[in-house]
């Protein structure tokens, strides 16, 4: 009985001996100042709202694509809006960036302003630094719509239409490209995405129009072309530049019924010699050409004339 005792009492004691020596603590983890790895001093985010130009109402499904400005290789930082026209992007590294807002329907921005109005083409973000009142304004297109027709008032297919900017340089009228389409089988068209301003609106006789088998023979798609003798004509029925009308494409609008008569083209002959000056005899010793380009017209849109100088007599035609 006095054995047992003392086996409880001992085991008694080595049992309180190991609840009294105190545990290791878990280890922890030591943060310097200064070195911490977290994203959020990584980094850099941005984030703010895309807007309806003059109405201020939100723009949804709008891209947003932030681009290294000193590397054309990086991959861009893309987002797009919701519902409200917000954006965010996050996890950007440290740099310059360029910044654009892109829509179906809306001009592309280029340039990002914010709620204090001020503007700026160039985004400099730091490690860490987080922008939060970023504003684009996207201004909406215009659209052109029309028809295509022949002399007889017939629509024409497969006819390529296109819509030039009307510039003016040293008192001569030019036109700059702005947009295009082909016209359907009932001879319409519609040009989109089109900038607010003045155009020119111009059908073209193209021959890659595609080809089509007819009674088992491949011949040009274009009616026109097949018929001859029409030339690229200006709304609503003009040969050149200089006697076209010009469209007004306001923002969000479309210009409707702005259809083009095809003209039939008169053909006219050139003829004329090539002399020496000096010697007043046909340079024999060189392969000479002569080409005959319309002088009042835009440089986007001319057919020029070619043909060879005769060696011995320096006449051409």
């Amino acid at each position: 009985m006095k054995m047992n005792s003392l086996v409880f009492a001992f085991r008694t004691l080595t049992l309180l001996f190991f609840l009294l020596i105190p545990l290791p603590s878990p280890a922890q983890q030591t943060i310097q100042p200064g070195n911490s790895s977290s994203p959020e001093t990584q980094f850099a985010s941005i984030a703010g709202q895309v807007l309806q130009s003059g109405s201020g109402q939100p723009l949804k499904k709008a891209r947003i694509l932030l681009t290294a400005a000193d590397d054309n290789s990086a991959q861009p930082y893309i987002a797009t809006s919701d519902a409200d026209g917000h954006f965010v992007i996050t996890g950007v590294r440290a740099g310059r960036y360029k910044i654009e807002a892109d829509r179906d329907g809306f001009l592309s921005e280029f340039h990002v302003g914010n709620k204090s109005g001020d503007t700026s083409s160039i985004l400099s973000l730091n490690a860490g630094q987080k922008i939060t009142d970023l504003v684009f304004r996207l201004q909406q297109c215009g659209v052109i719509t029309g028809r295509v027709l022949d002399e007889d008032g017939d629509p024409v297919r497969s006819v390529t239409v296109v819509a030039r900017t009307r510039t003016t340089h040293r008192g001569k009228v030019n036109a700059l490209y702005g947009g295009s389409a082909t016209t359907n089988d009932l001879g319409e068209y519609r040009i989109f995405d089109l900038r607010p301003g003045s155009y020119f609106v111009t059908a073209l006789v193209v021959s890659e129009s595609g080809m089509v088998m007819i009674g088992g023979n491949f011949v040009n798609n274009s009616i026109l072309l097949s018929r001859g003798g029409y030339v690229s004509s200006y709304y609503p029925s003009a040969s050149d530049v200089s006697r076209a009308s010009t469209v007004d494409v306001q923002a969000g609008t479309e210009a409707s019924g702005i259809d083009i008569t095809m003209l039939r083209q008169r053909s006219y002959k050139i003829g004329g010699k090539v002399i020496n000056e000096a010697v007043d005899r046909p340079l024999s010793k060189f392969e000479i050409s002569v080409s005959a380009v319309p002088g009042e017209t835009d440089s986007e849109d001319f057919s020029a004339y070619h043909a060879g100088v005769d060696r011995k007599t320096g006449e051409f035609e």
